[in-house]
């Protein structure tokens, strides 16, 4: 690892760092590291389309406004040569009398439609505009790109619009676990754009305050937000230190997080969880607030074992809910992979016998004991709670 020196920069290189910097802030817009498999695959289709010349769709869900400005620019710029590129905005359709007249003309010429927020075409008026434009591709060259912020769009369409709608779905998950939203601050940077920033900054402790920002509000655009305050904030420095750094993004946070809704996808999922659930993941917490102490903040996370899960539960139900005990470790093993589909856990490779398959957890343990106390528990499981949030 680089070593975090907090002497500063020399001259010269304070003025090819914050050269740099100023040129990574221009180009902060242009860089979707959490978009890059939704683009292959939606560019994937394109390019099946323009080959084959047949009619296609897709759906593409759980985008932010920017993801999706993002990617019907990438599909235009990947199409505009070969077909006519219509971006269909619901507030702009309502206010034109002649946009549907304008779907008719040349309907034999190949068309790429980009449907922005799709789910608001959902009422059984607005859904005939969405089954002409489906049903177009069965008879014409079009592609239509439905996109739309929730995952249940299809399941409010009518049986019409569905037979018409391809089954290819392209998802953004708004879940990541910290190390890809590290990973994602790093790429923001552009390090092989600029190797002397970001050498700089890769000597800075930021994972502290990246977790933190992480836990209250894991949105990509707020991530990049604050890059581009931080860098902001620094290109106006005449010295740099790491120390200075690290001080430049705590101060963008602080001030940028209240302005921002709570918006981790990790704790909206605790309330639907059963209560044998909500006891397997408290347990696993209390364990990894055992181990927490030995790794600093920006160690690989601390993992712990399914067998240590299951013991740890046992010994919860025998001494304070014994309705909640289980007569085989098969059940609480069952219950971790359950938490781990949702996201909840980060399970590791398979192993022989599955009682030493390692799991991490992917977000604060002290920010998770916080979420527990928001939940309705019977009071003996949240008497074990309690003993847990002390540790």
């Amino acid at each position: 690892m680089p070593s975090r020196t907090r002497t500063p920069t020399s001259v010269d290189e304070t003025v090819a760092i914050l050269q740099q910097m100023a040129e990574a802030l221009g180009l902060i817009d242009t860089v979707h590291p959490h978009l890059e498999e939704a683009e292959k695959k939606l560019l994937s289709i394109a390019d099946k389309f323009m080959s084959s010349g047949n009619g296609a769709s897709c759906r593409v869900e759980g985008l932010s406004n920017t993801d999706k400005v993002h990617l019907q620019r990438r599909l235009a710029e990947r199409c505009r040569h070969r077909a006519e590129i219509v971006t269909v905005n619901y507030d702009e359709l309502f206010t034109d009398n002649n946009c549907e007249e304008r779907f008719e003309k040349d309907r034999n010429h190949p068309r790429v439609f980009f449907v922005f927020n799709a789910e608001h075409f959902i009422s059984s008026l607005r859904q005939t505009l969405l089954y002409k434009l489906l049903n177009g591709t069965m008879l014409y060259p079009w592609l239509v790109v439905l996109a739309v912020n929730s995952q249940d769009f299809y399941g409010h369409l009518e049986k019409r619009v569905r037979s018409r709608l391809s089954p290819d779905r392209i998802c953004v998950s708004s879940t990541t676990d910290i190390s890809t939203y590290l990973s994602h601050f790093y790429q923001l940077l552009s390090k092989d754009k600029f190797p002397e920033m970001f050498g700089f900054l890769a000597r800075c402790s930021f994972a502290k305050q990246l977790n933190y920002l992480y836990q209250m509000n894991s949105d990509f655009d707020v991530l990049r937000r604050c890059t581009a305050l931080m860098l902001t904030e620094l290109i106006c420095l005449e010295e740099l230190t790491t120390e200075r750094a690290e001080s430049a993004l705590k101060f963008v946070i602080e001030m940028h997080v209240p302005a921002v809704p709570l918006k981790n996808p990790f704790f909206n999922i605790l309330k639907d969880l059963s209560l044998r659930q909500i006891a397997v993941l408290m347990c696993a917490t209390r364990l990894f607030k055992q181990l927490e102490s030995r790794f600093d903040d920006k160690a690989d996370a601390p993992q712990i074992s399914f067998r240590q899960v299951f013991l740890e539960y046992k010994q919860m139900a025998n001494k304070s809910y014994k309705l909640l005990d289980v007569n085989s470790d098969k059940i609480v093993f069952e219950e971790i992979r359950r938490l781990g589909f949702l996201g909840l856990f980060t399970i590791g490779n398979k192993t022989t016998n599955v009682s030493f398959q390692k799991i991490s957890l992917p977000v604060d343990v002290y920010s998770l004991s916080e979420q527990f106390k928001t939940l309705s528990l019977p009071a003996a499981v949240q008497d074990f709670f309690a003993h847990v949030s002390a540790m």
